[in-house]
């Protein structure tokens, strides 16, 4: 037997993730809609305080049809991080998406 993705769904509006090593994690999900939108995705010092770093603010894995529109990728943590330790903003991997940094009307 096969293990086959499936098509899934995930919409975020005006979220705020915050402090998770990986933010948000899509995968394994093809024929899929997805949309991640005005929403904020981020790091401050509370993570490595915990004794944590961070990977990645989005991950996507084996996706499509994921829409990412207007949202913030943050890590505030003032400290003297190495590069390799601050995380990366979106980490993807045979993934079909587009995304759109900045929205001048909310309304899109």
């Amino acid at each position: 037997m096969t293990d086959t993705p499936a098509g899934g769904l995930m919409c975020a509006f005006n979220s705020y993730f915050e402090n998770n090593i990986i933010n948000v994690d899509i995968t394994g999900f093809v024929d899929q809609y997805s949309l991640l939108k005005n929403s904020t995705l981020l790091w401050d010092v509370a993570l490595y305080n915990k004794g944590y770093t961070p990977a990645s603010c989005l991950h996507m894995w084996n996706a499509s049809g994921v829409n990412i529109l207007c949202c913030d990728f943050l890590n505030n943590a003032n400290l003297n991080i190495g590069v390799n330790d601050r995380g990366v903003g979106v980490l993807a991997d045979i993934t079909d998406f587009y995304i759109k940094g900045s929205c001048a009307d909310q309304l899109l």
